[in-house]
């Protein structure tokens, strides 16, 4: 199953998988508009295989993907995942092959993770995941993996992109996962990473509970963050102090670099901020990612009054204090 709002990588994806090693019995391919969810659904309608792929349109599948994906599977496993090779975050989740039995109790619904819910519900069914890991040589970001994924990581799409993925963390109250991405993204350094930052950390601030993938919904950057991640790029600045500002108290952390933030956007410094962001992205302190979600928060919100500011570091400390298990 693949489906696309038109991207011009689907003829890849398409090519890719028709090259498989363990041919698959046919292509769903889907151009019609809508959320993801009703689309997948319609899509699992028509398919009568006992197992299933569902390829996104920006994936270039290694030719052993499905043969690697169905070895995966044993009774009772109703979902196997394979890691994906990506130029933003390196090695990242991923392809799925499906049961499609698993489809005759529940459908995806109309939520901002879809798939993720759909896991959760069949879970209850005692179906279970599992990861094709083939090999773990070397660092985790070695690890096997059996596809490319090969969007155009616009400046758009990826805030876009990853706006939503910060607003899933909020609603899996799973903001801790921040610091993992936050380190993927600054030591990749893919030219756009900082925009990803500023876009997942702004995204915990915005509750969401729809399914926003796949109906071309896009959230354009806010222009003060392009300017100060764009033209300060190149530019040498004195670098601000705050080592002494990252301490073991989430809800402190946040508020004195939220009002850094706040500081530096009213006083137009958008290259103090830029290297700021960047700075953090390096630290080894446990709650230096704290520090890049109150400063995000604050430059790109700097009319800020006390009371949002405290109500803001009340949801990052309730929700850092939670732990909800996404299956």
């Amino acid at each position: 199953m693949i489906m696309t709002v038109g991207e011009d990588t689907t003829q890849r994806a398409v090519d890719s998988v028709a090259r498989q090693s363990l041919p698959p019995h046919d292509i769903v391919l889907d151009y019609s508009p809508g959320s993801f969810h009703y689309k997948f659904n319609a899509n699992v309608s028509r398919i009568n295989t006992e197992f299933f792929v569902q390829v996104d349109s920006d994936m270039i599948l290694d030719k052993t993907c499905f043969e690697d994906l169905a070895s995966g599977f044993t009774n009772g496993v109703g979902v196997v995942y394979g890691q994906l090779r990506d130029p933003m975050e390196g090695r990242i989740v991923g392809v799925k092959m499906y049961r499609r039995t698993c489809f005759d109790t529940f459908r995806l619904q109309d939520h901002i993770s879809p798939d993720s819910d759909f896991i959760n519900q069949i879970a209850r069914l005692g179906w279970t995941k599992v990861f094709v890991v083939k090999h773990t040589r070397g660092p985790r970001e070695y690890w096997h993996t059996v596809a490319d994924h090969q969007p155009h990581y616009t400046a758009d799409y990826t805030y876009s992109k990853y706006l939503i993925m910060g607003m899933r963390d909020r609603y899996w109250k799973r903001i801790r996962s921040l610091k993992g991405r936050l380190q993927r993204l600054h030591r990749h350094s893919h030219p756009n990473a900082l925009i990803a930052v500023a876009a997942l950390v702004s995204g915990v601030f915005i509750e969401e509970s729809r399914d926003l993938a796949g109906n071309q919904r896009r959230y354009a950057p806010p222009d003060v963050l392009v300017q100060a991640l764009d033209t300060c790029r190149h530019t040498a600045i004195d670098h601000v102090r705050i080592g002494g500002m990252i301490k073991n108290d989430v809800g402190k952390v946040f508020e004195k670099f939220c009002r850094l933030g706040s500081e530096l956007r009213q006083k137009n410094e958008r290259c103090a901020f830029r290297e700021t962001l960047k700075n953090l992205g390096t630290r080894q302190e446990n709650l230096a990612w704290v520090g890049q979600v109150g400063l995000c928060r604050g430059f790109l919100s700097p009319h800020h009054s006390h009371r949002q500011l405290r109500n803001d570091s009340k949801m990052i400390i309730d929700n850092y204090s939670q732990n909800t298990k996404v299956l």
